[in-house]
């Protein structure tokens, strides 16, 4: 028997259905999976927001976990497309397409500690269940201290809408809808 909230002629197959649904959007769908080395070594197991920002043309993924967060941005040259994006510094070179970026962060008893990719490479396939992106980068401190090594992978995503891609730009106005800036 159905909850008395629950209009008439709702059936359980749909209830189930909508309470999966639930569960997917609670964080136990799309995950990222790093770890890295280094002055002190650590991992990240967090569910992964995952958005096409097309305004951008740039691919968007971050996780965040308690104190710890990794952020991966993907610039492919056209459009989305699998294969091998090469690594950057975003301090040295703004933007390289096709190209990658990660940044990572925690925080200490002390400080926070911030990093970003130096070099190394993301790897994006397509399988029958959605994007899958593994990553390997040499990360540089913030302050130019440390260096550290972050890998890992994000599975089974198709990307979102870029919320960036709704709102207005700098000047105030709404993105053009046909596509041209």
């Amino acid at each position: 028997m159905l909850p008395r909230f629950l209009p008439r002629g709702v059936c359980p197959v749909a209830l189930a259905a909508l309470l999966s649904l639930l569960a997917a959007c609670d964080g136990h769908g799309v995950r990222l999976r790093a770890s890295w080395d280094g002055p002190k070594a650590g991992k990240l197991k967090a569910p992964a927001k995952v958005f096409w920002c097309t305004r951008a043309m740039r691919l968007e993924i971050e996780a965040i976990r308690d104190d710890a967060g990794v952020a991966l941005a993907v610039y492919p040259a056209d459009s989305l497309r699998p294969g091998r994006y090469e690594g950057f510094n975003p301090a040295v070179y703004p933007m390289q397409r096709p190209g990658s970026a990660a940044a990572a962060r925690w925080f200490t008893e002390q400080e926070v500690k911030g990093y970003q990719s130096d070099s190394g490479s993301a790897e994006l396939s397509r399988g029958e269940d959605g994007y899958r992106l593994r990553f390997g980068y040499r990360m540089i401190e913030v302050n130019l201290v440390d260096t550290l090594r972050l890998t890992g992978e994000v599975t089974a995503f198709t990307p979102g809408a870029c919320p960036l891609d709704s709102s207005p730009d700098s000047t105030g106005n709404a993105p053009d809808s046909t596509g041209s800036e």
